[in-house]
């Protein structure tokens, strides 16, 4: 081969590899990078596939043809010996002692060309075969861009990710595909981008799948969706609904236990009920300030509530920020499934029989030996409790740290304490409970009721860790005995309220209910792992103790 400098024995290599059929994606790249900007290397790469794609057309092994040189040229007489040789064998191959005809025949069709001829041949002969071999690789390309999912979107932005199920979690710029698998996000705050601009910003714990490049699904968790005009229509699909955007930014909330919600923050939307044969016919509308809600047993409340835009993240924060409303959590809200932002269930609340959650008062009075229950399913609640049972101490949290100035207390209890202010009991209707002259809608205000003889641990640290940006500074509230006792007995109960940080006494306060209600405001410390709220009956009689804690909030402030 006429090459002014050492032959290039990697490109040989590669264009023997690119003609014969056996070139790998990768090394097809690496011929690319090879010839991008260098002329003398691209003029070679002409000389050698024009020689390759003859020999190849003759039927002649290329690689025996080209020796470790790599230097055959069509003007060498090398080239034409190993033509001869090859054409040789093959007439060789095919005399037949009994056809001296068909012999000449031969002889006289393989004659040697002229060198001009041939290399006129072999030059068209290689540019068939590399457009050939061109198209076969691009084909292959093809298939494969085919075989890989659907690219939907981006994560655009992430804080204290975490990805459950995933060797390589997603990091910020990596794709997201269309996919049946599900999703796992464990921890933090993630914002994926579609390619009409659609930004949706899920909180975790989250599972949740993209269908197409306008729809996904959420299985659980929380997310908000701003849609944009170019995404007009997106949707998503959650336990018995499917809400489709009309212009919005909506957020949505489903549970394990298959409920949903939709919040429509700004626009309209679509909503779909889901059945098992397909969705419902005609959708209902919402508008800006309406919520639903959808369950698993087909139960739909359209429209009955105001949206909750304080229960959603509807902003990425900036970096080491945090990312809570207000940089408050409602622990009334918690105690009722939610995260304590606003979005957990009205009047539901905590079994201190199992520590599951409990949504209806189905046995009023009860008695147990049981101390404490742990409670794994409720965000920030460590477990619930029964102080002063027997002469021991009473366990108030699963690490086994117990307190011992509780009063001796008769383990008789009421309910279960709940997300919201009401009572109902033997021979008293259910209501909603007043104090200070106020009626405790759960509509206009949080509150937490516990009863004698009820305790609760939330779990400071836990808070630490979901928002490390952020601690727990300070926890206030409002408490008292409802004023609407009166209004069935002439009793005037006392109940004692109790604020524990760990196992350190923080407020202890004697309450009669005609004393009205009375200020909470506990200073916390970086060092405390728990803060527990208890009532326990002041008399020995947990009748008409009808306790409540109005907004009982934790402060949270940027860790400096």
């Amino acid at each position: 081969m006429s090459h002014s400098s050492a032959p290039n024995m990697e490109l040989c290599e590669l264009v023997i590899d690119l003609v014969d059929g056996s070139i790998s994606p990768e090394r097809f790249e690496r011929l690319d990078q090879i010839l991008y900007h260098n002329v003398e290397l691209q003029k070679y790469y002409v000389e050698l596939i024009t020689i390759c794609g003859g020999l190849k057309q003759r039927g002649i092994d290329i690689r025996t043809a080209l020796d470790s040189t790599c230097s055959l040229d069509p003007s060498d007489t090398v080239f034409w010996e190993i033509i001869e040789k090859d054409l040789a064998a093959r007439e060789a191959s095919r005399k037949d002692e009994n056809s001296i005809v068909a012999d000449e025949v031969r002889r006289s069709i393989y004659k040697r060309p002229t060198r001009k001829s041939v290399y006129s041949f072999l030059t068209k002969a290689a540019v068939f075969v590399l457009f050939f071999l061109v198209l076969v690789y691009m084909d292959s390309l093809l298939k494969q861009e085919r075989s890989k999912p659907e690219v939907v979107a981006t994560v655009a932005e992430s804080i204290n990710a975490k990805w459950g199920n995933m060797e390589i979690p997603y990091e910020e710029g990596n794709w997201l595909y269309a996919d049946d698998k599900p999703l796992w996000l464990q921890e933090g705050l993630v914002k994926v981008k579609f390619e009409h601009g659609t930004e949706v910003i899920l909180e975790a714990p989250c599972e949740f799948n993209f269908l197409s490049s306008s729809k996904m699904k959420l299985k659980q968790g929380r997310l908000c969706a701003k849609v944009t005009p170019k995404g007009h229509g997106f949707t998503v699909e959650a336990p018995g609904c499917s809400i489709v955007d009309l212009g919005t930014e909506f957020g949505v909330i489903a549970s394990a236990e298959g409920l949903s919600e939709a919040h429509v923050l700004d626009g309209q939307v679509e909503l779909w009920e889901l059945k098992p044969y397909g969705r419902s016919q005609t959708p209902y509308h919402l508008q800006k300030g309406q919520m639903s809600t959808f369950t698993r047993e087909g139960n739909i409340h359209i429209g009955s509530k105001p949206a909750q835009p304080m229960a959603f993240i509807r902003q990425m924060p900036q970096e080491n920020m945090a990312y809570v409303p207000a940089r408050v959590l409602d622990l009334a809200d918690i105690v009722g499934g939610g995260n304590g932002f606003g979005a957990g269930i009205p009047d539901a609340g905590i079994d201190l029989l199992t520590g599951a959650r409990r949504d209806t008062l189905d046995d009023i009075h009860l008695k147990t030996s049981q101390q404490f229950v742990h409670t794994s399913e409720f965000s920030f609640v460590d477990g619930v409790f029964i102080p002063g049972i027997g002469n021991h101490p009473t366990q108030i949290a699963s690490t086994g740290l117990t307190f011992d100035q509780f009063p001796l207390t008769s383990g008789y209890f009421w309910g279960y304490i709940s997300n919201g202010a009401w009572h109902k009991g033997d021979g008293v209707p259910y209501h909603r409970l007043v104090l200070d002259g106020r009626r405790l809608d759960s509509d206009s205000v949080s509150a937490l009721t516990i009863h004698p003889n009820l305790g609760i641990t939330f779990n400071l640290e836990q808070i630490r860790r979901t928002y490390p940006a952020l601690m727990p500074v300070r926890f206030h509230a409002r408490a008292g005995l409802s004023q609407t006792i009166a209004q069935f007995t002439k009793v005037d109960p006392v109940s004692e309220f109790w604020i524990l940080a760990d196992n350190e006494v923080r407020l202890r306060k004697l309450i009669r209910m005609s004393d009205g209600g009375f200020d909470i405001e506990v200073p916390l410390e970086l060092s405390d792992g728990f803060i527990s709220l208890a009532v326990t009956d002041g008399d020995g009689d947990i009748s008409f103790n009808w306790a409540v804690f109005v907004n009982p909030k934790l402060d949270l402030d940027v860790r400096h």
